[in-house]
């Protein structure tokens, strides 16, 4: 049975780039886990990506009779359809409580910060993990992304101290532009559809 680590529905950089370094950290302490998404990546995401030469995650819409990590959420609403089959091994995430429950004990990380990847980044330190380069600079702009370069009201200390560490690992010396950069893409809607 294999183990997976997966955002929510309709995943943002947060989720998916949050999937990859947990299943990175995971995998350094032993544990085999595959990162998965339950979505079509978003224009932001996919530049986060390329930026960093990284592949997505494989497109995973069933986990019945599968343990997983969830990332980003936890809520029935937002997680797989056959959640309730599935095994949840943990919970990442930076929002409310949700409605998700378990059978067995789990391990959960949830914090009162801007982005699920700062708490990812708190994982890393507690188990003290070296995060590659290009992990670094993903989880650099997952957390720009997640508190809006860090003019979000849900933007701590913590978001801010965490991306001058990763910018420092990936050798990003000006994360400000890379953050500007990544909303460009997000905001260019010049030729998508009027219903999208």
């Amino acid at each position: 049975m294999a183990v997976y680590a997966v955002g929510h529905k309709v995943p943002d950089s947060d989720s998916i780039v949050g999937a990859i370094a947990l299943a990175y950290l995971k995998n350094q302490i032993g544990e085999q886990v595959i990162p998965a998404r339950l979505g079509e990546l978003a224009p932001e995401t996919q530049f986060i990506l390329d930026k960093f030469n990284v592949a997505a995650p494989e497109l995973k819409l069933s986990y019945a009779g599968e343990s997983l990590y969830i990332i980003d959420h936890s809520d029935i609403a937002l997680a797989p359809d056959d959640i309730a089959d599935a095994t949840i091994l943990g919970i990442i995430d930076h929002h409310k409580l949700g409605d998700l429950t378990s059978d067995t004990p789990l391990e959960c990380w949830i914090r009162p910060v801007g982005c699920s990847n700062t708490v990812i980044k708190m994982m890393y330190d507690f188990h003290q993990v070296d995060i590659p380069k290009d992990i670094a600079g993903m989880m650099l702009c997952a957390i720009l992304s997640d508190t809006v370069i860090f003019k979000s009201p849900t933007c701590t200390t913590a978001d801010i101290r965490c991306v001058e560490v990763l910018a420092e690992i990936a050798g990003i010396e000006d994360f400000k532009a890379l953050g500007m950069e990544m909303f460009k893409v997000k905001s260019a809607v010049l030729n998508t559809p009027m219903r999208d």
